[in-house]
Formats: structure tokens, C-alpha cells, sequence
């Protein structure tokens, strides 16, 4: 995957990121893992919003920033990320980076 990433294949950045994230054969390095999912996310990629926005949640790999976290998964829903819809559906919930909606 590395190759590709550096070539701007995003679905390789993806990959390497999550490689990276669970130290998948590769040394695990969570921080470099969130660079490669904010690349392939600025890059449109629905899946690398979703697990950015996780990241972004629960402050793993970068600082804990629960609004951005929403603003990743709803760029994610936008694109039909289910998994993205699980994630917002739970900030809409307990008022995470937003104000609850019971």
C-alpha cells in the first residue's frame, strides 16, 4: 500500500493507515496512521472520513476534537458510509461536538 499512498492512490492511503493503526505488517503508529486517513479524507475518500471522525472522537492519534469528528462523519454519510451513520447517529445521541437531539 505504502507505494500507491505516496502516488496518491487513495484507497492504498486507507489501507496503509489502517495498517498503521493496527500495526498490521507494519510497526503500529497510530499518529502516522491519522495523516494518512486526513489525506485520503481531504481527498474525498468516505471511509478514511468516517475513521478520521473516530480518531477525532476519542482523541486517538491526534487531539480530541469532538465537533470536527461530526463534520468527518457527516461527510462520510453524505457519501453513504454506513458505519459513518452509526457514528453521527450516536453524537446526535449524547450531544457529542453538538448539542443532543433526544
Amino acid at each position: 500500500y505504502r507505494l500507491a499512498a505516496y502516488q496518491g492512490n487513495t484507497d492504498a492511503m486507507c489501507n496503509l493507515a489502517c495498517c498503521l493503526y493496527y500495526g498490521t505488517g507494519v510497526g503500529k503508529d497510530i499518529h502516522k496512521a491519522v495523516q494518512f486517513f486526513r489525506l485520503a479524507a481531504e481527498r474525498g475518500d468516505a471511509t478514511a472520513q468516517r475513521n478520521l471522525g473516530v480518531c477525532l472522537e476519542h482523541g486517538r492519534g491526534a487531539d480530541r476534537n469532538q465537533s470536527e469528528a461530526v463534520r468527518w462523519y457527516m461527510l462520510a454519510v453524505e457519501k453513504g458510509q454506513v458505519a459513518a451513520m452509526n457514528n453521527l447517529a450516536e453524537c446526535y445521541e449524547h450531544g457529542k461536538g453538538m448539542k443532543a437531539d433526544t
